[in-house]
């Protein structure tokens, strides 16, 4: 064997080898520097025989550079031969890399070096070693010892996520033993593609489609702040909204069945009663969905209350919304109404203009402002006050005001055919046991268009029941209803003048309108379907503070429903699980994106990401869980890279990807048959996908330090058998 010698070597001699395995991060050069810098140049440089080519010390080299230096000390490696110097450079690596911590004497060994306070561990790369609880170490590896990387994030930080795990499991039960039924809300649809008609069992039935709730609880307590907002443009079930209350986290989600969105609600009321949080109240905003029809106790409730728009609730905004809507496709500058100061209208009509864009005026009698006059004021309306007198006088000061600013009239008690088509559409599901409607009656029109609803539907003979609040509606009907409506419907009058609320204003532990919905509760009766057309702003609950409120969920299409959302982008974190195109459907509805051929599903996908992201704060994290998804033909298509390219083309960076390791449930049966008919392989993994807008720095910064807290939820007690 060669001399021993170390010979001091300038740098600029030196060749770094062509191929050489190991690469250096910054960070770790770095760290090799504040090494040499704290303790010398210890270690040689390995030469090759040439006394040139770089064998082992690439990283020294590098750190050398960045300190200044001009020479290092070197070792001729002359006894080796060339093919014996290539397999060192990987056995000198590769060896060490197999070596383990005596736990106990590194344990020893930090609290000594930490006692000391001499050396700066942090500069070193070795913080990540110390338990910063107690100051012991960690493993390193997530696996034991207090301040392990499990202990501290919930399971290693590492882009395997193995959900197969006991602990992953026994974490997922505790959170299903919190109420969590994601499922519900997913009833067996027909559809039709490529002109056939299926009758699909939804995916829930097979166990695939329930979201993992670690997996949502990693992601928030990672990703998102306390607090913050977590927007998800694909809803479905319950599983990401309540994780993301019960972690002190507001939620906003979307989906495009009401139904669904209706069963989320009431699933997070069961779990808020429990817990004693806020109860849910879906909205829905997209005028082309059908509210929800819900089953309380021997009554079933038409919540047409839930469609809202900026804050005005109702059937009737609908119609406002409509009209409003054709008046700025006009070129008007606004809209102007007439309306009492007790009805919601003026509110109504205040709100859509606000949402527009729009100018509002409203003609109202003079005297003490209601709240919701007061509420239209504070929406930026002009209010208009004239003597008290027949309300065709105010009305026509009203279309006098618009005709001379060039505004658009919204009628009064929007007395329009407008209505009728709106309230039409929403007569869709009637239970076939439903043995009445009760419906309130102010102007008649809602009344009007259900009656033509139920004609559409082909159930023109069923019962309903009109309870008057206010003046008679006779003309209004006669003119606008179907010419049987005598025959059809049984009007009573409500007992109580129009001005005067209900003494009972809610049903089912649901708020009703005191002027309206509320003097229909004395006359309804086992098996009516009670029908909420509205129910006025001022009355609806306070909303609770922020850190208080559960998850919300609208229902609506993403794509018209999240850029109109008010406000400026607010959200913390844009999360969520997207329909895997066609393979699975979940509703028959043509906008439903598991409906569409792949290269639609792809064009409106990247339009919501795109409308997400920007709804998403500067400086903020963006996770997706996707998966691949194979065509007819079995060939991927390739949606995972449609996914990072459609949030690259949104302004976000691709920054982490993790992994999923999922059970195998019945791939172990069908892989074998699988792999012997058509070489696919079984898939039991998904791809979450890490984005960040802007800085990530500062986005990991607004998140604040990860706090993984145990004891969150409640673990299952374990059976004694």
């Amino acid at each position: 064997m060669a001399d021993m010698k170390t010979e001091l070597k300038q740098i600029g001699d030196l060749l770094p080898y062509a191929l050489n395995s190991r690469d250096h991060s910054d960070e770790q050069v770095r760290q090799i520097a504040a090494s040499i810098d704290e303790f010398g140049f210890n270690v040689p440089v390995l030469l090759e025989a040439d006394g040139r080519t770089i064998v082992a010390g690439h990283g020294r080299v590098l750190a050398a550079n960045l300190l200044g230096l001009a020479e290092v000390p070197t070792f001729v490696l002359g006894h080796l031969t060339p093919a014996q110097a290539r397999a060192y450079r990987i056995a000198d690596n590769a060896i060490a890399l197999k070596s383990d911590w005596n736990e106990a004497a590194l344990q020893a060994e930090l609290d000594r070096i930490i006692e000391d306070d001499e050396i700066d561990l942090e500069s070193l790369g070795l913080a990540d070693l110390i338990d910063t609880d107690d100051g012991g170490s960690g493993s390193g590896d997530g696996s034991g010892g207090a301040g392990s990387l499990a202990e501290r994030f919930g399971v290693p930080p590492f882009s395997v996520l193995n959900a197969r795990e006991g602990t992953w499991q026994a974490r997922k039960a505790a959170w299903i033993t919190q109420g969590i039924e994601s499922e519900l809300g997913r009833d067996a649809v027909s559809y039709t593609t490529d002109s056939k008609k299926y009758d699909y069992l939804p995916a829930f039935d097979t166990g695939v489609s329930i979201f993992d709730p670690v997996v949502c609880e990693l992601a928030y307590t990672w990703f998102s702040p306390p607090g913050g907002l977590i927007l998800d443009p694909f809803a479905g079930g319950s599983v990401r909204g309540v994780v993301a209350a019960l972690l002190g986290r507001r939620y906003l989600g979307v989906d495009l069945r009401a139904e669904q969105v209706a069963a989320n609600g009431a699933q997070w009321d069961k779990i808020a009663a429990r817990q004693g949080k806020t109860p849910a109240r879906p909205v829905v905003s997209d005028p082309d969905a059908a509210t929800p029809i819900e089953k309380h106790g021997d009554n079933w409730i038409k919540r047409d209350d839930l469609f809202e728009i900026n804050g005005a609730p109702g059937g009737k905004v609908r119609t406002c919304l409509a009209l409003a809507q054709r008046a700025k496709d006009s070129g008007a500058a606004g809209i102007t109404t007439a309306g009492s100061r007790s009805s919601p209208q003026v509110n109504i009509v205040a709100r859509v203009a606000a949402h527009l864009g729009l100018k509002a005026r409203c003609h109202t009698p003079k005297g003490k402002l209601s709240p919701e006059v007061i509420a239209a004021r504070d929406a930026g309306a002009v209010i208009e006050q004239h003597k008290p007198g027949h309300n065709s006088v105010i009305i026509a000061r009203a279309r006098e005001d618009a005709k001379a600013r060039k505004f658009v009239e919204i009628p009064f008690g929007m007395e329009c055919e407008e209505a009728i088509t709106q309230t039409r559409r929403q007569v869709q599901d009637i239970p076939a046991d439903v043995a009445r409607i009760v419906i309130p009656v102010g102007s008649g029109m809602s009344l009007a268009g259900l009656l033509h609803g139920l004609d559409d539907a082909g159930r023109g003979d069923l019962p309903v029941v009109g309870v008057k609040v206010g003046a008679d509606p006779a003309k209004r009907l006669d003119k606008y209803a179907p010419a049987n409506w005598r025959d059809r419907v049984d009007l009573i009058d409500s007992g109580t003048d129009y001005h005067d609320p209900a003494p009972d204003t809610t049903f089912a532990g649901l708020p009703l309108d005191p002027h309206y919905e509320g003097k229909c509760v004395p006359h309804i009766a086992p098996g009516d379907l009670f029908w909420i057309v509205g129910i006025r702003a001022t009355a609806l609950p306070l909303p609770v503070a922020d850190d208080q409120a559960g998850p919300s969920w609208i229902a609506g299409d993403s794509a018209v429903v999240i850029p109109d959302l008010p406000g400026d982008p607010d959200a913390d974190f844009l999360f969520t699980c997207p329909p895997y195109a066609d393979l699975e459907v979940y509703s028959d509805d043509p906008r439903d994106l598991s409906n569409m051929p792949y290269a639609d599903f792809v064009a409106v996908y990247r339009t919501i990401l795109s409308a997400a992201a920007a709804r998403l704060k500067p400086d903020s994290f963006a996770a997706i869980v996707v998966g691949e998804i194979r065509d007819r033909k079995g060939i991927y298509r390739n949606f995972v890279g449609d996914t990072v390219a459609a949030m690259r083309d949104a302004g976000l960076d691709y920054y982490n990807e993790a992994i999923l390791v999922s059970p195998v449930g019945s791939l172990a049966i069908r892989a074998g048959k699988s792999m012997t008919a058509t070489r696919k392989i079984g898939k039991t993994h998904q791809n979450i996908l890490v984005f960040v807008k802007g800085d990530p720095k500062r986005a990991a910064g607004r998140c604040g330090p990860v706090y993984f807290d145990e004891d969150a939820i409640t673990a299952p007690e374990e059976s004694a058998t």
